[in-house]
This record gives C-alpha cells, sequence and structure tokens, in this order.
C-alpha cells in the first residue's frame, strides 16, 4: 500500500555477529545496497540502478517475496569478536560490487574510482560498525556494555546473525518481539549448513 508506506517510521536496524557471518552477508549486504541505492548521487542514474538491481537480485534473502526496505534508517553492526570477520565488511562490500561490475555489462559505463568512493561515503554515513570485546568483561558487565551501545544507535530492531551468545532478559525485555535471530538454512532439516 502506497499511502502506507509514505507514514512508514524510519527504523535503526542492529546486527549482532560473532564470528565470520560468511554465511548471512548476503542478508546485510541486501539491506546495505537498499540504503545506498537511495543516496540521490545514484538515484538518477539509470545504469547504477540497473548494477544496484544486479546486486540486489544476487543478495535478495528470498526471491519469491518482496521486501519494502524503505523503513530503513541506518544499520549497525556489533561483533563480540576483534578477529570476526564482520569488521572488513565495508571491503568485502565492495569487493563483491568489483566482482559483478567485471563480470557484467557495467565494464565500460562506469568510472570504478569515482563510483566506488561514493560507495565508501555512503558506506560510513549510514553503516555503523562497533566492537564490544565479550574477553575484556565478565558476562553482566559485557551485556550492560552491549545494551549501552544498542541505546546510543537507537536500535529499533535487533538481528542475530552468528551471534553464539545468550541474550539476557536485561535486553529481551527491553526490545520484546525486535529480536529476530536470522539462521542460514531451513531449521531443523539442515542445521550448522550453509546458505540454502
Amino acid at each position: 500500500n502506497n499511502n502506507m508506506s509514505k507514514n512508514l517510521n524510519k527504523y535503526n536496524l542492529t546486527f549482532l555477529c560473532s564470528n565470520n557471518c560468511s554465511s548471512g552477508l548476503n542478508t546485510i549486504f541486501y539491506y546495505i545496497t537498499k540504503i545506498i541505492k537511495k543516496n540521490s548521487n545514484f538515484i538518477k542514474n539509470i545504469k547504477l540502478n540497473k548494477l544496484f538491481d544486479k546486486i540486489l537480485s544476487k543478495t535478495c534473502p528470498n526471491s519469491n517475496l518482496s521486501y519494502n526496505t524503505r523503513f530503513i534508517n541506518s544499520i549497525n553492526i556489533i561483533t563480540n569478536n576483534t578477529e570476526a570477520g564482520i569488521l572488513k565488511i565495508k571491503e568485502k562490500y565492495l569487493e563483491f560490487i568489483v566482482n559483478i561490475i567485471e563480470t557484467n555489462e557495467y565494464n565500460d559505463d562506469i568510472n570504478n574510482d569515482k563510483f566506488l568512493g561514493q560507495i565508501f561515503d555512503c558506506f560510513d554515513e549510514n553503516i555503523n560498525i562497533i566492537i564490544v570485546d565479550s574477553k575484556m568483561y565478565d558476562y553482566n558487565s559485557y551485556n550492560k556494555n552491549l545494551l549501552e551501545e544498542l541505546v546510543k544507535f537507537n536500535t529499533h530492531y535487533i538481528f542475530l546473525l552468528g551471534y553464539m551468545k545468550i541474550i539476557p532478559s536485561s535486553i529481551i525485555n527491553i526490545y520484546k518481539n525486535r529480536i529476530f535471530n536470522i539462521h542460514p538454512s531451513l531449521l531443523p532439516k539442515y542445521k550448522n549448513m550453509m546458505d540454502l
């Protein structure tokens, strides 16, 4: 419903990750692309929009569903692991885009340096990456610091993506019905599997 979409509030999404999250990168790439595509530098460029549509088709969590992402304001990624591969998500995202550019018909149409520079800027403006190192705290202190970060970035919804810790009741009570676990395959049939 277009009228409902116009009146949607804007929400901040926070992904909690522990490890490399390689099986969940497509999910994050999808939402990042949706945010970046709305940037004024890209919105009127037909060639770039065609490229973004290609990226979205490759990263869409479920191609049979339609995702209304106009409600997303920003994305936060919090990891409790200082060695987590998710910390290099910007580099991985740009590498993903470059591979699509080089293997499709966009290579001669896009000024890569300018375009990738704009992607970098958009990424930094809209995507926050935070470390709350669980090795530095006891259980209660860690979760207290985690909650402070969630509040600091005005989190509305939490997505667990390879998050290897139990969420305490103190956080569950505040974000009741707003915490979602993303598993990369159908459960219980494909436990411990990668993306379908």
